[in-house]
C-alpha cells in the first residue's frame, strides 16, 4: 500500500537489516510496520507479525510466503551474498604469500588500494560468516595473522568494511591481531581482544 504524509513515529525494527535491502528502512507501529523504499521513494505497509516471522526464519505459512513474494517482486528483500570458494581460496593464498614474504607493509598498501577501488559499503558479517564456514577446508592451522589477513582480503575484495588491528601486551609479552568493524571484532572474542593495547590499525 502506498502512503504519503508526515514523519514516521516509532523505532525501526531490529530485524529489518537482516531481511531487507540496505535501501529499505522501517518503523514498527505495533501491529503494522511501515517500510520506506529509498530507491523508489515509496512507503509500504505490512503486518509486523509477518515481518517478524520472516526474520526469525520460522517455517513458512501461506501468509508469510505471500508477503515474501510481494516484497521480492518490489525489490525490497536483501540479495543473499554468495562467496565462491575460488574467492576464499585466493584470499588464503594471498595471506600465505604475505606471511612468506614478511612484508606487511606491502600487504597494507595492497589492501588500501583495493579498499579505495571497491569502497567499503557492504556489511561484513555475511562474508565473515562464509569465511568461517569455509576455513576448515583450507589445510593450515589457525594463526591469527594468517586468518585475519585472509579474512580482510576477502572482505575488501567484496567492498565490505573491516580493519586489521594489531595489539600487544606485556609481562609476559604477547601479540595478537584480529579483524574489526565499527569497534566489534569479526573473528575473535571482544573480551580477549580488549586485553591487548592497539599498536596498529590497517
Amino acid at each position: 500500500m502506498n502512503m504519503s504524509g508526515g514523519a514516521l513515529q516509532g523505532a525501526p525494527p531490529a530485524f529489518l537489516p537482516e531481511v531487507f535491502g540496505e535501501h529499505v528502512h522501517g518503523a514498527d507501529l505495533g501491529e503494522l510496520t511501515i517500510l520506506l523504499d529509498l530507491k523508489r521513494d515509496v512507503y509500504l505497509s505490512a503486518p509486523t507479525a509477518l515481518i517478524a516471522h520472516l526474520a526469525a526464519g520460522a517455517p513458512p505459512t501461506p501468509q508469510t510466503e505471500a508477503l515474501r513474494a510481494t516484497l521480492a517482486s518490489k525489490g525490497l528483500l536483501a540479495t543473499p551474498l554468495q562467496v565462491p570458494c575460488s574467492r576464499f581460496l585466493r584470499a588464503c593464498l594471498w595471506a600465505r604469500r604475505v606471511l612468506v614474504s614478511k612484508r606487511l607493509d606491502c600487504a597494507a598498501d595492497a589492501l588500501g588500494a583495493l579498499r579505495r577501488r571497491n569502497g567499503c559499503d557492504r556489511a561484513p558479517d555475511p562474508i565473515a560468516q562464509a569465511f568461517e564456514a569455509m576455513r576448515p577446508w583450507y589445510p593450515r592451522r589457525r594463526i591469527c595473522l594468517f586468518d585475519s589477513l585472509a579474512l580482510l582480503r576477502l572482505l575488501v575484495g567484496f567492498g565490505a568494511g573491516g580493519e586489521l588491528v594489531f595489539g600487544v601486551r606485556g609481562m609476559p609479552f604477547a601479540a595478537h591481531c584480529w579483524v574489526e568493524h565499527q569497534g566489534a571484532p569479526l573473528n575473535d572474542e571482544f573480551a580477549y581482544c580488549a586485553s591487548f593495547r592497539q599498536i596498529l590499525r590497517v
